[in-house]
């Protein structure tokens, strides 16, 4: 992402989801911190992304081992 590229809207939660040192991360952040557009499309998403881990429900029947071990 260049500086003059906004952030597409569909893709700001995928980006704040991204580990801090992400490439691709980075530079959404820093084109962010010149473009207040995308700026608060960044902060619209992490607070989504907070809201969405606070409401997951946990399992409520434990998961089958050989499941698990058939996903890990």
């Amino acid at each position: 992402m260049s500086v003059a590229e906004h952030i597409p809207a569909e893709q700001a939660l995928f980006l704040v989801a991204l580990a801090e040192d992400d490439p691709e991360k980075r530079a959404a952040l820093s084109h962010a911190a010149q473009c207040e557009a995308c700026a608060r499309l960044l902060r619209e998403s992490t607070s989504m992304l907070r809201l969405l881990d606070e409401q997951a429900a946990p399992a409520l029947e434990p998961i089958d081992a050989r499941l698990e071990a058939r996903v890990r």
